[in-house]
């Protein structure tokens, strides 16, 4: 069982987004992807596929159980919330300086916008959010 949560943006499946990012970067005439995941499963797909151009943050990564919220996994380590946290805000700066950006809407997303001076291209999937009706 996948959680989800009440009112929390709903991501595209992952095959979705794979299979977007390799239209968007022939399109674009993009040349790697970087990839900011907290989940290990999303890393090995996108690796699978990508193989080196995928670049990700070298970091840890929960044991991620479905049915459980990403956030509230821990690492056995001193200090995770601290580390985790600087992990996350590191990969959303880093994805500020890309030239072309596609994502889920969640809120590193936005920090990520805030902070890019500029991107070439955007897109943002908008799935709704569970639980909500979506009126467009």
């Amino acid at each position: 069982m996948i959680k989800k949560p009440f009112g929390h943006p709903i991501p595209p499946p992952v095959e979705f987004a794979i299979s977007t990012i390799i239209v968007k970067m022939k399109e674009w005439n993009c040349n790697k992807v970087f990839l900011a995941t907290e989940d290990r499963e999303i890393l090995n797909n996108f690796k699978n596929i990508f193989g080196d151009l995928c670049i990700t943050f070298d970091r840890e990564y929960p044991e991620y159980k479905n049915g459980q919220m990403i956030s509230l996994c821990r690492i056995d380590r001193p200090n995770d919330h601290f580390l985790q946290g600087k992990d996350y805000l590191t990969q959303i700066v880093l994805l500020s300086q890309c030239n072309s950006f596609i994502t889920a809407r969640c809120s590193g997303a936005i920090g990520a916008v805030m902070m890019a001076e500029h991107f070439e291209h955007v897109l943002a999937f908008n799935l709704g959010r569970y639980g909500m009706i979506s009126v467009d």
